[in-house]
């Protein structure tokens, strides 16, 4: 489920509380931070809001979402557009053009839709690969036959997915090394339940999700 969806606002307490940016601002700021964290969570584009054509009134954006957000906070709009002020110039969230939008969320939005859309994928070609074995067994063949080969296709397509997925999970592994985190044997078990739980029956899904988190530099995925 995408988090947007979600009934609940994942919020990191420890780097919430440890954000030296946000340390800096005024306990208005912090209030109106909260609310704010609230409505980009609802948004259609996760962790982003954009203003709308008849809420650009000011040549200000920060006074235009002032404007919008008293209607959905219980603060006065000059308190509301100091607060954003300082949150921005601390650079806490930021806002391009008419584009208000808070870079953790957003990161965490996009890496909630690829995994959202691994499932998706992975039950997909679950269903296609079920469908495929069914439609080649033969008419009129034991059970036994039957099970026998459905063994071989399903073992056939897992040797070449899994050829490709450990190289993909040694190189994992080496760029743990590379950043001083290295995984024991244990660790690479529970990465592999994870990614299973990311990405069900999808090899494919999987290998992207582990060049991702290489890409990016992360400790898993």
């Amino acid at each position: 489920m995408a988090l947007r969806n979600q009934p609940y606002l994942p919020l990191y307490v420890k780097d919430f509380r440890n954000d030296e940016k946000l340390a800096r601002c005024s306990a208005s700021s912090h209030g109106v931070y909260i609310l704010l964290l609230c409505i980009l969570h609802s948004e259609k584009e996760y962790g982003k809001i954009l203003l709308r054509q008849k809420e650009r009134q000011n040549s200000s954006s920060i006074k235009n979402f002032a404007d919008v957000f008293v209607r959905m906070m219980p603060f006065g709009v000059d308190e509301i557009e100091s607060a954003l002020t300082e949150l921005v110039d601390f650079d806490v969230i930021q806002i391009e053009g008419d584009m208000l939008y808070q870079k953790r969320m957003v990161k965490d939005g996009n890496i909630s839709e690829i995994r959202a859309s691994a499932g998706k994928k992975g039950s997909a070609i679950t269903n296609s690969k079920s469908s495929f074995v069914a439609a080649k067994q033969p008419p009129k063949t034991s059970a036994k036959k039957q099970q026998n080969t459905v063994s071989v296709i399903v073992d056939e397509n897992a040797n070449e997915d899994d050829n490709e997925f450990t190289v993909a999970i040694k190189h994992f592994k080496e760029h743990r090394n590379k950043i001083k985190k290295p995984m024991t044997e244990y660790a690479v078990v529970l990465l592999k339940k994870e990614l299973e739980k990311l990405a069900p029956n999808n090899t494919e899904k999987q290998i992207e999700l582990l060049n991702h988190a290489i890409k990016k530099g992360w400790q898993t995925v």
